[in-house]
């Protein structure tokens, strides 16, 4: 491995020839970024300047140059989101948007991967299941800041992530100075009636040696931070008909498990495999009939030492869910009227829940009942022409839950194109989030007592938008104000419990600058300031910057980026103080080189300042050193195209 890392450094220096090019090196002009099509916030093809919604896109191009496979660090680039790494599990990072966090696991998120949605039922969230989400099968990535509840129901509370895939054939391996290595491969063929895409990804780190707290003994110790991930993607479509099948599979150990330290006794296992069949069928030139069924099932193992005196106490515990799942949908396209009208229903249930306690006292416990809660929905949409320059949205879904009840989703906006260069948009939006089954059902946790009376979390958003375009420049401002009501937070004592306790506001500003300064390079500037921040204590930033200057040429392309987020608040001190998190600044590089006409080499180099830093442990995990960040690190690879 070491061998290869050398070949591939030295390739950038030594190849002084080229066959045919790669053309996604140069397809990068701010052109082709504003003809990209939006499709998750209305289900309908939208540009940036028409979508009723505020909305950051990244292509795999653009990802490529800049060398991110990871949606979490990712996230750090776009406007509204932010990512930190947590004590959960090593491969564990809590993201949030507009400056707010409700949980460590990701919950007022919505993730969706080809429309499947990825949360889980039992945690709300995606991470614990999902901790690592490989992007070298994306074709592009929309991120959605704002309610998202009107067509997708709860969990698309403050955004929603689309995920859009399309494998290309081709070989990559990568390694990272002998401690990691990567191996993924795609293919992708066109069939006479339809096409099959295949991905395969693995990944295995050894981790690095890092100082962590240990809660139990009082002090810091050594551990390490490894992982592996096993994806496997497969899509295939003939004529009207699509199969998805998705299965990956994350496992850690060492570091922090759910906040413990126990060296190699910790373990953090989950597995996500879904399986998703779609039908499309055009009844006329003005309607579209679509339909899905899915079935997904998750694991979730964890295991921790979470008592050191006087004896140690080990818990190894399981949780299963399965999810059937079916949507309707038909979409109607008439005279300068867009409209979609759906249904939808889940019925996620916990089949496998029990905690195994060793030590002192050796018993075996249930972690949840083994029950389902069902989940209805019906939503409608529709959007058209006041006049030629003046569009509307509105739309409503109603959810019913077997388990707490009703609620109810309306949007409305209006965008206006003032002229060519500038486009207005007032929009207004309310959405839920449905409380998880492990802060309703959660039973035998030393430090989680649930709440099966916690109502839904409701937030109403109102944004006033402004896009501004030129040839080579594109600027996208959004103030936006959110009213929490019904909002849920923990006891201050442990162990937690849940509780609906009132409300919150957030007020902020989003700025979004891309510039073509010439043929070969372009620059992206995201910035947000949450000036009117929650009043409860908050572990995200309230002032984020994500930044990247691209270089790219026929044969080269160089990216150079910087992330920065203000200081934070950690409240694991005690339940009345709280610690300040100093503020960081990262750089990180990418370099590729195209040669022979179908191989490209590359160099990733994150942390490039090897700067020491720690994020926000856990909410409750007693960790009061926080968590320890990765320095420099470097990633190296061939690629290979046929």
């Amino acid at each position: 491995m070491r061998l290869l890392l050398v070949f591939i450094i030295s390739s950038f220096f030594s190849l002084s020839h080229a066959g045919d090019d790669l053309e996604y090196l140069f397809d990068l002009s701010l052109d082709d970024l504003n003809k990209v099509k939006i499709t998750g916030s209305t289900l309908h093809q939208e540009t940036l300047e028409e979508v009723p919604a505020s909305v950051s896109v990244y292509t795999r191009e653009e990802l490529r140059v800049m060398g991110i496979d990871d949606l979490t660090v990712l996230m750090n680039f776009v406007s509204g989101y932010q990512s930190q790494r947590v004590d959960i599990s090593s491969v564990s990072h809590a993201f949030s948007n507009r400056g707010y966090s409700s949980s460590d696991t990701g919950l007022d998120i919505l993730i969706l991967l080809d429309g499947q949605r990825l949360n889980s039922d039992w945690t709300g969230g995606l991470y614990l299941h999902s901790g690592l989400i490989s992007l070298d099968k994306v074709e592009r990535i929309e991120f959605i800041r704002g309610p998202g509840s009107t067509i997708y129901g709860s969990n698309a509370y403050l955004g929603v992530v689309n995920i859009i895939s399309k494998a290309r054939s081709e070989v990559s391996v990568a390694v990272s100075d002998g401690r990691a290595d990567k191996f993924t491969a795609q293919w992708s063929q066109d069939l006479k009636h339809g096409s099959i895409d295949l991905f395969v990804n693995s990944q295995h780190d050894g981790g690095n040696e890092i100082p962590v707290y240990d809660q139990l003994l009082g002090t810091s110790v050594t551990s390490r931070d490894p992982y592996q991930l096993e994806e496997l993607y497969l899509k295939s479509t003939i004529k009207d008909l699509a199969v998805n099948i998705y299965h990956s599979e994350t496992k850690t150990e060492q570091f922090y498990t759910s906040g413990y330290v126990s060296g190699n006794a910790n373990y953090l296992n989950s597995t996500n495999s879904n399986l998703n069949i779609l039908y499309s069928k055009g009844l006329s030139k003005f309607a579209t009939l679509s339909g899905s069924m899915s079935v997904t099932k998750r694991n979730l193992e964890i295991g921790a030492v979470v008592n050191a005196v006087p004896s140690e106490t080990v818990v190894d515990s399981v949780v299963e869910e399965v999810e059937p799942r079916v949507e309707l949908t038909l979409n109607l396209d008439y005279s300068d009227n867009q409209g979609v009208v759906g249904i939808e229903w889940r019925r996620p249930k916990i089949t496998r829940s029990h905690a195994i306690f060793s030590g002192p006292i050796n018993l075996t416990l249930p972690q949840s009942p083994l029950t389902h809660r069902s989940i209805k929905a019906i939503f409608l949409q529709n959007q058209g022409d006041i006049r030629e320059n003046l569009q509307y949205i509105v739309g409503l879904r109603a959810d019913d839950y077997s388990d707490f009840g009703s609620h109810v989703s309306p949007r409305a906006g209006l965008m206006w194109q003032y002229s060519n260069a500038h486009n207005f948009k007032a929009l207004y939006g309310e959405s839920f989030r449905a409380p998880s089954r492990s802060q309703t059902d959660i039973q035998n946790n030393p430090v989680i007592i649930a709440n099966p009376n916690l109502e839904p979390e409701i937030a109403k958003t109102s944004e006033l938008i402004w896009m501004y375009k030129k040839k080579r420049a594109l600027v996208s401002t959004t103030l936006y104000h959110i009213d929490m009501n019904d909002v849920i937070t923990d006891t201050s004592t442990q162990p937690i419990q849940r509780f609906n306790t009132g409300s919150e506001s957030l007020t902020g500003i989003e700025v979004e600058w891309r510039h073509q300064w010439s043929d070969r390079f372009l620059s992206r500037v995201n910035a947000t300031s949450a000036f009117d921040g929650p009043e409860k204590v908050n572990s995200e930033a309230d002032f984020v910057i994500g930044s990247s200057l691209i270089y790219s040429s026929p044969k080269w392309s160089a990216a150079l980026m910087y992330s920065y987020h203000s200081e934070k608040e950690d409240e694991n001190i005690d339940p009345e103080s709280f610690r300040s998190v100093p503020s960081r600044g990262i750089f990180s590089a990418n370099l590729t080189r195209s040669f022979l006409g179908s191989t490209e080499v590359y160099l990733h180099i994150d942390n490039l300042l090897n700067k020491k830093y720690k994020s926000v442990a856990t909410s409750g995990s007693g960790n009061v050193e926080g968590v320890e960040n990765r320095g420099l690190s470097l990633l190296a690879g061939v690629r290979y195209r046929f």
